[in-house]
């Protein structure tokens, strides 16, 4: 059976730079925040919960309104966990079926935000954290996603610490613009495999 390893990094770190890297080098590479996304749009099970949960505004012609979900859950504590814990059983299932279905290989890379938040982590082998510094992160996040400072705060709030990640990290890559990125890649590939 494959190895498992977790990709995470706070919002901005760069893990969708460092997973295509690793897809390059022949990586199987499962983008959870990806699949929660498609999810939300497709599994009629997890709709029909999310709109017990949060009301009939959530959907429309079965398509997730995604500025009316961020409005309730980046707002309210309670309902950002709430939405957690319906939303993270179907993708740890979806995770458990991709890997039976991936060809045995010495390992897979499950990319996500909240590895260590959504308890990911412990369906993990191993753990890569990307460090990036807070204003580096803010920065990218505002140039990617057309949004200002508050906005990449108040969700950078629901994200645990980088000093937490980092502990909990078997492995870090810097993606700090001082450190190369793709040596840092090959050595970690070479390492795992």
């Amino acid at each position: 059976m494959s190895t498992l390893i977790g990709l995470t990094g706070g919002i901005g770190s760069g893990k969708s730079e460092v997973a295509r890297l690793f897809a390059l080098l022949g990586v199987a590479i499962y983008t959870s925040d990806e699949i929660s996304k498609r999810l939300l749009d497709t599994n009629m099970d997890l709709q029909v919960e999310l709109t017990k949960a949060f009301g009939n505004g959530l959907y429309h012609n079965s398509k997730l309104n995604r500025k009316v979900f961020a409005s309730i859950i980046f707002k309210n504590e309670k309902s950002l966990t709430l939405a957690n814990s319906l939303i993270h059983p179907f993708v740890f299932r979806d995770f458990e079926s991709w890997v039976s279905s991936q060809p045995d290989c010495s390992y897979l890379l499950m990319e996500s935000a909240i590895l260590f938040e959504s308890n990911a982590a412990k369906l993990m082998d191993k753990c890569i954290t990307i460090y990036s510094p807070v204003e580096l992160r803010i920065a990218r996040v505002i140039k990617r996603d057309h949004c200002s400072r508050e906005e990449v705060l108040l969700r950078m709030k629901h994200q645990i610490p980088d000093e937490e990640k980092l502990s909990l990290a078997d492995y870090i890559l810097y993606n700090d613009n001082e450190h190369m990125l793709i040596p840092q890649v090959l050595d970690l590939h070479k390492k795992i495999k």
